[in-house]
């Protein structure tokens, strides 16, 4: 588990691996994306994402995104990001 911040303009970009993940969104409005489909998130959000599917995330407010995740692993060093170019 940990926190990320997305400021205003900026995002995650695309990218997958093999755990699922969850997000809860703590702060902020944004735009997630996954398997190309997207759901608008806001404070109070969770969000569940299946593993190996690709996903972003996109700040599309005036403030921090702020946003909790959690993995199934032991440690973040488990997860392998895989960005798609």
């Amino acid at each position: 588990m940990g926190i990320a911040k997305i400021p205003p303009g900026e995002a995650l970009h695309e990218h997958r691996h093999l755990q699922a993940e969850i997000y809860l969104i703590l702060q902020g409005r944004g735009l997630l994306r996954i398997d190309g489909k997207p759901q608008p998130v806001t404070a109070g959000s969770a969000v569940f994402i299946p593993g190996n599917a690709p996903h972003s995330c996109e700040n599309t407010g005036a403030t921090d995104l702020q946003f909790a995740y959690v993995f199934p692993a032991n440690s973040f060093e488990e997860i392998e990001h895989i960005f798609e170019e």
